[in-house]
């Protein structure tokens, strides 16, 4: 193996090990909210369904509410 395919098959393995997953992507992604941005909720949502709701309704292109009720079914 030359030094060149020796390098790529390294890199191919790091980013196989950096990769993330969609659950782990939406868990850090609502940790950063979480501390970067302070939100007072009244209701049946705390902080991170309210954060997880927003950021599943931007990401799927859907609207807040039927996402809420998305989730809720699930």
């Amino acid at each position: 193996m030359d030094l060149k395919t020796k390098s790529k098959t390294k890199l191919t393995d790091l980013f196989t090990k950096l990769a993330l997953t969609s659950k782990e992507t939406l868990e850090n992604t609502i940790n950063c909210l979480s501390t970067h941005i302070s939100l007072e909720t009244r209701g049946g949502n705390n902080i991170e369904s309210l954060f997880q709701i927003l950021v599943r309704a931007a990401s799927c292109e859907s609207t807040i509410e039927q996402t809420a009720k998305e989730l809720k079914d699930d």
